[in-house]
């Protein structure tokens, strides 16, 4: 139950963020308002950490947040952080962490497919809604909201399965720790299997997460509905 607690932890940080970010900024370069110039160039940008290897992503931040880390010391010299905080001995600081990095990854990939399930609404929607006076809040509630459903159903059972699935930045950055409020379904797996060779219960903890992931999927579609 303590690996499921911070596997839902982790997801439910990275998840919230990740939405609000990528749904605003699908509004922004979508908005013929606005106009945004290099929209390609901003679309490679922010979809670029979603390549590289999740292990390569994991070593390069805890080489930036470790204790004498250029990040973490330039915290400390701001004082934004105390001067013997270490994100990886903390626990909210190395969830924190985490949760950045998968947020960090993944949130150019959503952005994408959010902003190609705006471009899919008609724009008589935007003109007509322009004539009756309406905000940009009012827009984006009663008109991109609702027709993104389809595509935010895709991205939600994408970041399910992301997140849920990690195993990579969670081992690398933490290995479990401090006080294993970083070990997750994926790590209890891998140490049943791989050092317990315990395959049954770690079978049975894969089937967890299938069912964990069903769950979730069936909430959302209600909720959607």
């Amino acid at each position: 139950l303590s690996y499921l607690k911070n596997t839902l932890v982790m997801w439910g940080c990275n998840f919230v963020p990740q939405i609000l970010v990528s749904l605003l900024l699908a509004v922004w370069l979508t908005d013929e308002k606005v106009k945004v110039k290099g929209t390609g160039a901003m679309k490679v940008i922010v979809y670029l950490p979603s390549v590289i290897t999740a292990a390569s992503v994991s070593v390069l931040f805890k080489s930036l947040f470790s204790q004498y880390g250029p990040i973490t010391q330039t915290l400390k010299d701001w004082g934004v952080l105390g001067k013997n905080f270490d994100f990886m001995s903390s626990v909210a600081g190395s969830r924190g962490l985490i949760s950045t990095i998968l947020w960090w990854m993944w949130f150019g990939n959503t952005t994408l497919l959010l902003i190609s399930g705006v471009l899919g609404i008609d724009p008589g929607l935007f003109e007509a809604a322009d004539i009756d006076g309406a905000s940009w809040l009012q827009k984006v509630r009663y008109i991109i909201i609702p027709g993104i459903k389809s595509v935010s159903t895709v991205v939600f059972l994408l970041l399910v399965i992301w997140t849920i699935k990690d195993y990579a930045i969670a081992y690398v950055l933490a290995k479990g720790g401090p006080s294993r409020a970083t070990e997750i379904m994926t790590i209890f797996i891998q140490q049943t299997a791989f050092k317990s060779f315990d395959f049954g219960k770690a079978a049975a903890a894969g089937m967890l997460m299938l069912l964990v992931s069903l769950v979730f999927t069936f909430f959302y579609f209600r909720a959607v509905n």
